[in-house]
């Protein structure tokens, strides 16, 4: 217990610092439209690590419960001299700001009230976020749905998150092609019908659709992360993208159980159905009330 809540104290502290930074470095060096392509890879890489974890791990548990605490510890470890080797970027930082509570409900008010592209962006982030959330918890429970063997389920797990990987290491390619906005609304349309789909049907052939939401998470991530830092001043930077990742993950902590009481009290199909709708309108929603013409 006291192992995971350091965790999550850990990880909050890490939570928009990382992209910040790396958006700070490249301001720095004057290479900011690599971001897109940066940002892709690191979260590719995040992918592909869970991936093998996920498989090394199911490994090290078959022979004792205790190797996969073993070898996470030996992880955990190295992330110290990673921490240190970092390089704070030499930026000439107009409007410094405070170290204090006011200071942060200020920059709150700022993203969530007085920027509307932020607003919207930030809102885009926790519906999508939201739905690939939901999507990573309601996987198992599909795969017993369609009667997937038990041995199969880290390989297809693993598989889920390569494929995420793959995606947002090439998700830049996409924007060169076509716009953010139409990307964001092909994203928000293809994970909605990817639920309603799976909510229809019980066999192998949807897990075609699962696989399709994870793609569209590795597409949207890397872009809301350019398009928030974009709007945004170094200043304020890691407090907003860390008001993104609040939002999202109170977005699931809400819509989470009330989709988990319709799957109980209905089936998996129905919360699928449900989570699908809600998640394309909102989305689609907050997208056409957000400009985005200047990016």
């Amino acid at each position: 217990m006291m192992a995971q809540i350091l965790l999550g104290v850990g990880q909050s502290f890490i939570s928009g610092s990382d992209s910040a930074l790396l958006y700070d470095t490249l301001i720095s060096t004057k290479k900011t439209d690599s971001y897109d392509k940066i940002e892709g890879k690191s979260y590719g890489i995040g992918n592909f690590s869970e991936a093998i974890a996920g498989i090394l791990g199911g490994l090290l548990a078959a022979t004792s419960l205790r190797f996969p605490w073993y070898a996470q510890t030996g992880v955990a470890f190295l992330v110290i001299p990673f921490a240190f080797s970092l390089v704070e970027p030499q930026l000439n930082l107009k409007n410094k700001i405070e170290r204090s509570y006011k200071s942060i409900l200020n920059i709150v008010k700022f993203s969530i009230l007085e920027n509307q592209k932020l607003r919207g962006l930030i809102f885009l982030s926790s519906a999508i976020g939201m739905a690939t959330l939901s999507a990573a918890w309601f996987a198992q429970p599909y795969f017993s749905l369609i009667d997937l063997p038990i041995k199969w389920f880290g390989i297809v797990w693993a598989i889920l998150n390569l494929t995420a990987g793959f995606s947002s290491v090439n998700s830049y390619r996409l924007t060169s092609v076509i716009d953010h906005k139409t990307k964001l609304f092909l994203i928000s349309i293809i994970i909605g019908i990817s639920f309603v789909s799976l909510s229809f049907i019980e066999s192998y052939f949807g897990l075609v659709f699962l696989f399709l939401i994870y793609i569209m998470r590795g597409f949207a991530t890397p872009t809301l992360y350019n398009l928030i830092n974009k709007e945004t001043s170094s200043e304020i930077r890691a407090t907003v993208l860390s008001v993104r990742s609040f939002f999202i993950r109170i977005s699931f902590a809400i819509v989470a159980p009330i989709i988990g009481w319709i799957t109980d009290n209905g089936t998996l199909g129905n919360g699928l159905f449900v989570l699908g709708t809600f998640t394309a309108i909102l989305s689609c929603l907050v997208l056409w009330k957000t400009d985005l013409s200047n990016n």
